[in-house]
């Protein structure tokens, strides 16, 4: 069992930005500028006779995800997902399915008690944008829209039944059915 640190911290710190680190595709992306991702279980009532529900059903799981990097990592990327072509390659990156590791490092606080916490994602992009403007000195950036298949959260599997990410499809389903039934 877990216990929760006693408070206030004394020399305590907590995972900011830049304890982030952004691997996709198999490459670490350091011009990440922003990175949100969320799970959702939409569980619904059952109702049987009288007013109140009887219980809730498991739900339909989804899940999103989307960020914005800078131009020339987002080159980089669709490079590294897409097949060679004609014009210096990427064709066809928005169907290829990725990786996304999202780490968040201790910062070197050990002492603190501060985890490294790893989030794993694995999608395909669905849309990418770019905006610009005169006499605007930002750097160009892309946002990317991402479509999640799976992902871990430090590990964990937020939904229940989740196929594993290395076995994959009918066969993580049942190695999870058999982990409910027999309790592991």
């Amino acid at each position: 069992m877990f216990g929760l640190p006693s408070y206030p911290l004394l020399n305590g710190v907590r995972h900011s930005w830049a304890s982030v680190q952004i691997t996709a595709g198999g490459i670490t992306i350091g011009g990440v500028q922003e990175m949100n991702y969320a799970v959702k279980l939409a569980a619904q009532y059952v109702y049987g006779a009288g007013p109140l529900p009887i219980a809730t059903t498991t739900g339909v799981g989804s899940m999103t995800a989307d960020m914005t990097l800078l131009e020339e990592e987002f080159r980089m990327l669709v490079l590294t997902l897409g097949s060679p072509g004609l014009l210096g390659g990427g064709a066809g990156f928005m169907t290829s399915f990725f990786d996304i590791e999202v780490q968040k490092s201790n910062e070197g606080y050990i002492e603190g008690g501060l985890s490294t916490i790893i989030d794993t994602l694995q999608c395909r992009i669905t849309e990418a944008t770019a905006a610009m403007k005169t006499n605007d000195g930002t750097a160009l950036v892309r946002k990317v829209t991402l479509l999640p298949l799976t992902m871990r959260l430090n590990g964990a599997s937020p939904f229940p039944n989740m196929p594993s990410l290395s076995l994959g499809g009918v066969a993580g389903a049942g190695i999870g059915i058999a982990r409910r039934i027999l309790g592991f």
